[in-house]
């Protein structure tokens, strides 16, 4: 077993099962290693292409999609998917191969500082330098790509790296998870007070509530207190749709009203399931719809359900 096959191992280790890639220099060993995991090779014909196609897979399975690319300027091509998964919050890995470490600086084939390209952009960034530590290092490439604020990460990987020869398995076990980050009770307290004191909130739900696997809790929360809900246009995925309605065309109304910027309406958070809807409205309490202040629900099936994942601080309500 040399370098790439241990890379490759560590790849399947974190479950990963394809790569998005254009075949070029520097990525010979790791293409053969990479069949020999089980691993399928996906070939594109930009190294653009095989970037956004990980950053799309993050994005929609929550995992770390992969690309890998040859050096030098396929490995600039690629970071246009990388600094758009920045933006976005979008888990990749940028693997880029290299020529060998021990010519690296004296000008071997399109010989650059790639990890010094990617650094501004990545979570977390590294030469694998050390054919021993290749696994710890692709373990801590994908610990920094799901925690927190997901991104992108990027791993550059010299030929005589790959083809070293190494005489160590990979430790048993599935990949350890990464950890959630909770919000500090005393920035939970003043969201609370913030949205009580609030006239017309609006609520505006970013990725994190899609990688938080927040959806129902955020549905349930809205619903009852009805507050309307929007997602900025990068951040789709974090709300559920109840169904398409006239109005609209979508599961959420929020046109028609005042006294929000471009005509979002403070009406009810219509569309919003609450607990055991099917797919209609939400509540629509009256003061809600005159006034644009939101209803206390008094104890409502939605309310208990954003009380028990401590949205709302008593039964009853807040707002």
């Amino acid at each position: 077993m040399n370098g790439a096959d241990l890379f490759a191992r560590s790849l399947r280790a974190q479950g990963v099962e394809w790569i998005g890639t254009l075949c070029g220099h520097g990525l010979n060993e790791v293409y053969a290693a990479c069949l020999r995991a089980d691993i399928k090779l996906i070939d594109v014909r930009n190294e653009q292409t095989a970037a956004y196609m990980a950053e799309c897979w993050g994005r929609l399975s929550r995992q770390v999609g992969v690309c890998a690319v040859s050096s030098g300027v396929a490995h600039a091509n690629a970071m246009t998917g990388v600094v758009n998964a920045h933006f976005d919050g979008a888990p990749m890995l940028l693997l880029t191969g290299a020529g060998p470490l021990r010519t690296a600086g004296m000008g071997h084939f399109q010989d650059f500082d790639q990890v010094g390209l990617a650094a501004p952009m990545c979570k977390y960034v590294r030469v694998l330098d050390v054919p021993e530590r290749i696994p710890e290092f692709v373990h801590q490439a994908f610990a920094a790509a799901l925690s927190g604020r997901p991104g992108p990460v990027h791993l550059t990987f010299p030929m005589d790296v790959q083809e070293i020869g190494v005489d160590m398995e990979l430790p048993a076990g599935p990949a350890q998870a990464p950890a959630r980050m909770h919000a500090a009770p005393v920035d939970i307290n003043r969201a609370v007070d913030l949205l009580a004191a609030a006239e017309r909130p609006l609520l505006v739900a970013g990725s994190g509530a899609y990688y938080a696997d927040a959806e129902q809790v955020l549905a349930e929360f809205v619903a009852a207190y009805a507050i309307p809900v929007t997602v900025p246009i990068w951040d789709r995925g974090g709300q559920r749709r109840a169904g398409s309605t006239a109005e609209s065309g979508s599961g959420f109304i929020i046109g028609r009203g005042g006294g929000l910027p471009g005509g979002v309406s403070a009406g009810a958070g219509a569309g919003c399931p609450g607990p055991g809807d099917k797919g209609g409205r939400g509540p629509e309490p009256s003061s809600r719809k005159e006034t644009g202040r939101a209803a206390n629900p008094g104890g409502s099936g939605g309310c208990a359900g954003a009380t028990a994942r401590g949205l709302c601080r008593a039964p009853g309500g807040r707002f």
